[in-house]
């Protein structure tokens, strides 16, 4: 392949476009860059895809400068076989190589140039590079990215404890980056308001827009769990109708209705569960709330797993509604049904099931979110499809009904 100038666009001269070209005669793949996000790994492995290369002939060598890697985005790829270093040294590392190797495993081209694994970096962002086919420029880069990883002074091997260890520590980095940013932002609006003309425009809230939502919805849970009684499929989708299904002699039960109440728990195949028949017995739908939510807070995830992994997403999201700020949880309790609130209160209900960072947010925060996640323009492709489908199924749904705020206010109390 001839040596060419790579320039991101929409197109295969893109990075992206520039490392699939490559990876068709590749079986190795070596890669040293700053960072790694998840939707830039989801488009590396278009690569490996493409190539036939496999998860364990794929080496990577990044930072966790800055915070700006997401670990998360590690994690499958770690699973499958894909070996991580993560630079330790205390000097700033900024490489952006991508090296392709042969079946002999010689290197017989190199992407340089100024995109990190990112969707941004690989495909739509503003960034430049080179091609690399000269033998001897392919040997110089090659001896150096052995060098690197040999150099246990500067490089560490990642394990899965060590994976978590630092999930961990960038979960609390961020947490404290965006309470940071948000005192400093107060700080900012008290002192505008202080002076009787302003030198300057108060900067926006602490908001980094695309980071923001990528770095939280990252870790979207899978299924996307409602905060209502929509967990199975499309018959049985709130709480007065499950009252009138179980209230209904179970021979008299329509089959995709007995499938959906197997898919939450309430009947298996020898009949009823305990809990079907506990639920049978509710004299109103805050009853049978109160009898479902019960449920599920003292089964172990594994068990609701196994039930409905639905359910499972649940468990999780209904807690961490109750750890989201004050004004966010008011604002959702208060207008679950005005229809002109109903783009931010699914934005809410998306958070829930992300990780703790959404907890930081402030209802202001969270209505900048909400142009991003509708468009998920700067998402993965995984997040971006949870999120179409969220959307345009149950998270559009039973908002009229008052389910999810009963659903919450009985979690809390039983749960506490």
């Amino acid at each position: 392949m001839a040596q060419h100038l790579v320039i991101n666009g929409v197109n295969r001269n893109s990075f992206h476009g520039t490392l699939l070209t490559l990876a068709a005669d590749a079986s190795s793949l070596d890669m040293a860059v700053s960072y790694v996000l998840a939707s830039g790994w989801e488009l590396m492995e278009d690569v490996l895809t493409a190539g036939h290369i496999a998860h364990r002939d794929v080496r990577v060598l990044l930072t966790g400068q800055l915070n700006v890697t997401q670990p998360s985005a590690l994690r499958a790829p770690m699973e499958g076989g894909v070996s991580f270093w993560r630079h330790q040294a205390s000097n700033n590392y900024h490489p952006k190589v991508y090296i392709f190797r042969n079946r002999s495993g010689v290197p017989f081209a190199a992407l340089i140039g100024s995109g990190n694994i990112s969707r941004s970096g690989l495909q739509c962002g503003v960034e430049v590079g080179f091609v690399v086919t000269s033998e001897s420029e392919l040997r110089a880069l090659q001896a150096w990215f052995e060098s690197s990883l040999r150099d246990s002074s500067s490089a560490l091997r990642l394990d899965a404890e060590q994976l978590a260890t630092w999930e961990s520590e960038w979960k609390l980095a961020k947490k404290v980056a965006l309470t940071t940013a948000r005192a400093l932002h107060r700080k900012a609006g008290a002192a505008s308001r202080g002076r009787r003309r302003p030198t300057s425009p108060l900067p926006p809230p602490p908001n980094e827009g695309a980071e923001v939502v990528e770095d939280i919805l990252c870790t979207l849970s899978q299924p996307v769990a409602v905060l209502g009684m929509d967990h199975a499929r499309n018959n049985v989708r709130n709480l007065a109708h499950l009252l009138r299904v179980l209230q209904t002699p179970l021979a008299s039960v329509q089959g995709k209705q007995r499938s959906e109440l197997r898919l939450l728990g309430l009947i298996s195949d020898e009949g009823p569960t305990e809990l079907g028949n506990r639920a049978a017995r509710s004299a109103d739908i805050r009853e049978l709330a109160e009898c479902w939510c019960r449920w599920v807070a003292l089964q172990e995830e594994s068990t609701l797993q196994a039930v409905n992994p639905a359910i499972a997403s649940f468990q999780k999201a209904a807690t961490r509604f109750w750890k989201m700020r004050p004004d966010v949880r008011r604002f959702f309790l208060a207008n679950e049904k005005a229809p002109r609130a109903k783009r931010l209160l699914q934005c809410i209900e998306l958070l829930c099931n992300t990780h703790d960072l959404a907890c930081e947010l402030s209802l202001e925060q969270i209505q900048e979110l909400v142009p991003q996640i509708e468009g998920a323009s700067d998402l993965g492709p995984s997040s971006a499809r949870l999120i179409r489908e969220y959307l345009g199924n149950k998270g559009a749904r039973s908002w009229e009904t008052g389910d999810r705020k009963m659903m919450l206010e009985v979690w809390r109390r039983i749960s506490s």
